[in-house]
Parts: C-alpha cells; structure tokens; sequence
C-alpha cells in the first residue's frame, strides 16, 4: 500500500507548475488516495480468500546427532521452507490468471514512484536552496531555461537515488526511505496545524473541509 500513498506530494511537489493549485491538489490528491483504497481492498479480501497465511512448502532432512553425522527416525530433524502470503513475496503471481501482468504492474508502480520522486524532489531542494536555510544548498537553487529547471538538483538526486541502489539490498533501504516519507507528511500537517493557530495573514485555504486538528492528527 505504501506506493500507492507515496505519491500524495506528487502534485504539492509541483505546485508551480500547476493552472490552478488550490483546486486541483486536494481534488487530485483526494481521488487518487479513494481509487488507490478502493483497489487495495479489493486486492486484499481476493488474496485473502484464496491463500493461507503461512504453509509449509517442502522440508530438508537435516543431520541429528549420531556420531556418524547422519540422521536417524529418532534424531532426525528438518529444515522447513516456507510459503504462504506471510512468507511468499511471490504469492500473488502464483494465484494469478496470467503472472507477467503481475510483473508489468510491479514494474509501473516502481517507475511511476520513482518518476514523481525524480520530479518533486529535485524542486524542493531547488526551493530550500532559494530560501537560504542550507547554505551547502545555495548552488542548487540556479535553475535552467524560462521554467527555471532544476538540472543540478536533478543530479544531486540522481546520485543519491543511485547510492541507494548500490547498496544492494533494497530491503534495508526501505525502512529509511519510510521514515523519510512519514516524517515529511508529518512536518507537512505541523506546518499547517501551526500556521491556522497562529492566525497568519498568508495561510488562506480555500480548501473547505480543512481543519487544524485534523492536521495535527495527521
């Protein structure tokens, strides 16, 4: 599920670019958010219904504790591989119709996340880099063309995405970059929590179900 909520920033993170930001990055937001629930229900009560949550695949006779070093009926002892919708990263093409449709939407949920991070991220260290408050980050607020492209925070991030797939191991990087996301999300319901109560002359959301606890909630 957390691809399918990792995008929310997606249209904030280009704000700039949008005709009219107030009405299409709730609007946008909002919809995106209710189909990608509706989906992941959907998906979870269908997998749910036709798979069990841990099961044993196959088990490996392992050697007991003879002193020849091989395995008796007394002793004999193995080593279990198991599958199921706990342990089977794999499972959902296994249950599948067709298994490379399963692969084809893996592989556009991976580009389209990576492509709105591409897109958002080298803007918002563009816009820290205006404001001055890292000033290691002023060279990247210098942007490119009439739109003011930011090419040399797009290389930054190009390098820091590819640090990450150096590693390896994506797995340990996952819980890094969840941490990353859900403190954003978290700064960004602060930043609006802070600025209803403190009663600033700037923050006017037209948004008309917005609430300050709600914010603070997150």
């Amino acid at each position: 599920f957390f691809p399918a909520v990792s995008g929310i920033m997606a249209g904030a993170n280009v704000s700039g670019d949008l005709k009219d930001p107030s009405k299409s990055i709730p609007k946008g937001t909002l919809l995106a958010v209710m189909v990608s629930c509706g989906i992941y229900i959907v998906l979870v009560v269908i997998i749910g219904t036709f798979t069990v949550r841990t099961v044993i695949e196959y088990a490996i006779p392992i050697a007991g504790g003879s002193s020849t070093g091989t395995a008796t009926p007394d002793t004999e002892v193995f080593k279990c591989i198991y599958g199921g919708l706990y342990h089977d990263t794999t499972l959902p093409t296994k249950i599948s119709l067709y298994p490379p449709l399963v692969y084809l939407g893996i592989y556009c949920a991976t580009i389209s996340s990576g492509l709105a991070a591409l897109v958002g991220a080298p803007r918002i260290l563009q816009a820290l880099a205006k404001d001055r408050l890292f000033p290691f980050l002023n060279p990247l607020a210098r942007g490119v063309g009439r739109s003011q492209e930011p090419i040399r925070a797009y290389v930054v991030t190009f390098f820091i995405a590819l640090l990450c797939i150096l590693t390896g191991d994506l797995n340990s990087v996952a819980p890094l970059i969840t941490t990353f996301f859900l403190s954003s999300y978290a700064l960004v319901n602060y930043a609006c929590f802070a600025a209803e109560t403190s009663n600033s002359p700037g923050w006017r959301p037209s948004f008309r179900y917005f609430n300050q606890w709600v914010a603070l909630t997150g």
